[in-house]
């Protein structure tokens, strides 16, 4: 049950990512309780048979792993967006439009910013979507503002060829920029604005 276990979503995710690429590492972490169930199985059967390889097999697992537990201890991993939040907070004006590339982080980033704002969606353009398509889609959805906020995390998984930002680039004003841990806030204003 539990090689089924660890296999078949391994498989699944495969034959999908065939299809779709939708491949992260994250979605596989619920195949952890397998994968480390079937781990201990053979050390405590390597360890009826010898303690002294079962000690050897302990010492190279951690030897192996020390690497990633110092990474993990001394790096922030986690999107700031309790910082992005506070920065757009001190900067956005009333007729500023925020757009999220990548959906999904807006949850996060409402969590740090409770007041109310005007957002957007940016296109999903992996699935060849053209440069003139994204211009209009964009030209559309900030009709009516001055300035535009783009709010990006995990950007390549939604823009992969950064149609949006490129977009922008060419047809806005970078006014203002900054960097946190997995988040990004750039500030545009529109021309003729």
């Amino acid at each position: 049950m539990l090689l089924l276990y660890l296999f078949i979503p391994i498989l699944v995710l495969y034959f999908i990512s065939l299809r779709v690429p939708i491949f992260t590492d994250r979605y596989l972490i619920f195949l952890a309780p397998a994968f480390y169930l079937l781990l201990s199985r053979g050390l405590s059967e390597v360890g009826r048979r010898s303690k002294a390889v079962l000690a050897l097999c302990l010492a190279a697992l951690l030897a192996l792993n020390v690497q990633s537990i110092w990474v993990q201890s001394n790096t922030t991993i986690k999107s700031d967006f309790r910082a992005a939040a506070r920065f757009f907070e001190e900067r956005s004006g009333p007729k500023d439009l925020m757009i999220f590339l990548i959906p999904y982080v807006r949850h996060t980033f409402e969590y740090y910013y409770r007041d109310d704002y005007p957002w957007a969606d940016a296109p999903f353009t992996n699935y060849g979507m053209s440069e003139g398509e994204v211009g209009a889609i964009l030209s559309k959805m900030m009709a009516d503002y001055e300035g535009v906020w783009l709010l990006t995390s995990e950007a390549e998984l939604w823009d992969e060829r950064g149609l949006v930002k490129g977009w922008l680039d060419k047809n806005a004003e970078l006014v203002e920029e900054a960097e946190f841990v997995r988040v990004a806030l750039y500030r545009y204003l529109l021309k003729g604005n």
